[in-house]
């Protein structure tokens, strides 16, 4: 009987602490929809640089938490939620060019389009001129995200809003956040029909005006594709807004809102991959693409809609295009300590120069011994400032904790003279390195601000870069050749159906890193049409071959 009360008293407690949590986040929800009120700018959030939970970048998560765990609330609450989930009441909408989308918007009032950065000629119908841009906008969104990179389209939802193009409402969200994904039906296997809600001016945010709903439309669209098509999960929020928060510089390079939040990552790289927002953390999936392309991160999403938690799926993805959570996660982690000043050396991110500095501990100046109790998935760095004679060598050493479940605890010993069991870095420099689970460690080493050459090869750039390459914002892309004895290489390029559009050859480039430069124009000297190509390089011997994204305007 005492047994059968124990189990009920933990009972009672489990379920007590699971409505004081559904109180917490129905009071959560209510705040955030609080519309009168203006949000700060990121700027002006105490702490949230530092701790990268800016929240007023949109509403996903909330979205999609309440809409999961609907039916566990009153039903007062299930009433009034009901009424700020449901569809606004707008008096007027149009059919997108391609006819993938319905507009909705308010032809007044406070709610009523009104994007800086349109131009509007003398005389021209602004209102009109707004709208069709806007929806503009949505198409080239869909046409990218869709038929560009391969994903399905966001799910119809069966006429509701009038029909079964994908619904897009303009509303004054004052601030709160730039737009949201409003989960509607569920469609099973925890998949849902959604609608999108974006402000109607974007005046209170980081960007503000018309690349603002660029942005937003980029990122609440791959929101509606994401929980449409493979599934929803409360735990992996933060990989949902990490590939929403990418896709926006995919489309938009020249924007750049995701600048806003990067601090919260740059301020603590030693937290685990699957912390944070997920804002901050967009530059993972910009680092991927550059090193394997856009498909690692669709086939992310397939591996996931296989009830597989994103952090797996993500090693997974990377295990089929050849490599290792282990070893990328390495060389992102040596990749984003070459930004501002140090960016010279960056030969991932084109933006390095305005991305912010890698925040480290104080370096060491002497020979010791450091325990690390790193967290799962996750970059430690150690930085050591030696005085050698008239000059200092900086020595930081990044440490990879590849397990997606458990910290690991290790010890480092930096030596500055050779002993029993010591491995060299360079020059006159040593390392010791011991743990209870080593394999799923890995150490590179950055040495006076420039890569130590280990099993990372520095001499041949192993994707093409700018990638996506576009006609407006770049001149030339750099593709990946092996050295020749004739220092000369084919380069031939093929739509995705295999038609060659360019056949040529081209001078090898050597300097710090060995590419051809070519033009992106095809063999009529004439510029392609946006999507992907392959292209196939040969020096003597050697080919290589992969895939371009072209953006053409």
């Amino acid at each position: 009987m005492k047994q059968f009360a124990v189990i009920l008293i933990l009972v009672f407690n489990t379920l007590s602490l699971f409505a004081q949590n559904l109180d917490s986040l129905y009071n959560e929800f209510i705040s955030s929809r609080n519309f009168t009120e203006v949000a700060p700018l990121p700027s002006e959030i105490p702490g949230d640089n530092i701790n990268g939970t800016l929240n007023n970048k949109c509403g996903f998560n909330l979205n999609g938490i309440i809409r999961r765990h609907f039916n566990s609330f009153s039903s007062d609450q299930q009433n009034i939620l009901s009424k700020i989930l449901s569809r606004p009441s707008l008096d007027t909408s149009i059919v997108s060019q391609s006819g993938k989308f319905r507009i909705h918007f308010d032809k007044s009032g406070s709610s009523k389009p009104r994007y800086a950065g349109i131009n509007i000629p003398p005389g021209g119908d602004s209102l009109k001129i707004t709208i069709d841009s806007v929806a503009a906008v949505f198409d080239y969104v869909y046409n990218y995200e869709v038929n560009v990179l391969g994903y399905p389209p966001a799910p119809v939802d069966n006429g509701i809003g009038g029909d079964d193009l994908y619904d897009v409402y303009i509303i004054n969200l004052g601030g709160s956040f730039y737009g949201e994904t409003v989960f509607e039906n569920e469609l099973g296997g925890d998949k849902y029909s959604t609608f999108l809600r974006v402000d109607n001016d974007f005046i209170n945010y980081y960007t503000k005006g018309f690349d603002a709903l660029k942005v937003t439309a980029a990122h609440e669209y791959h929101h509606a594709i994401q929980v449409g098509n493979y599934l929803f999960r409360d735990a992996d929020t933060y990989y949902y807004e990490l590939c929403s928060t990418a896709m926006e510089e995919f489309l938009y390079d020249e924007i750049n809102d995701y600048y806003a939040y990067m601090n919260g990552y740059f301020n603590n790289p030693a937290r685990a991959f699957n912390s944070g927002s997920g804002y901050d953390f967009a530059i993972w999936n910009l680092f991927l693409q550059k090193r394997l392309g856009f498909d690692v991160l669709k086939r992310t999403w397939e591996i996931m809609a296989e009830n597989i938690q994103a952090i797996n799926a993500v090693s997974s993805a990377i295990f089929e295009f050849n490599s290792t959570f282990k070893d990328e996660m390495n060389l992102f982690g040596q990749h984003i300590y070459f930004t501002k000043y140090r960016s010279e050396n960056s030969t991932i991110f084109d933006e390095a120069e305005n991305y912010p500095l890698l925040q480290l501990s104080k370096p060491y100046t002497d020979s010791r011994t450091v325990t690390v109790n790193s967290n799962q998935a996750a970059n430690n760095y150690l930085s050591f400032a030696i005085s050698n004679g008239m000059t200092t060598d900086t020595i930081v050493t990044v440490i990879t904790n590849s397990d997606p479940i458990n910290k690991i605890t290790f010890d480092y010993t930096f030596l500055t003279a050779s002993e029993s069991g010591a491995f060299k870095i360079i020059n006159n420099y040593f390392y010791k390195f011991s743990s209870d689970n080593p394999g799923m460690l890995k150490q590179s080493n950055i040495f006076n601000n420039d890569f130590i050459i280990n099993d990372i090869e520095k001499s041949e750039i192993e994707f093409p870069f700018p990638q996506p390459f576009s006609y407006a914002n770049n001149n030339n892309i750099y593709i990946p050749v092996a050295q020749s004895i004739t220092g000369e290489a084919t380069l031939n390029v093929y739509s995705i159906s295999m038609n060659l559009v360019y056949s040529g050859s081209l001078y090898i480039l050597s300097g710090n890193k060995i590419k051809i430069k070519w033009n992106g124009l095809d063999k009529n000297n004439e510029k392609l049409p946006t999507g992907v190509y392959i292209y196939v390089t040969k020096s003597d011997d050697t080919i290589k071959k992969g895939k371009i994204v072209i953006y053409n305007e």
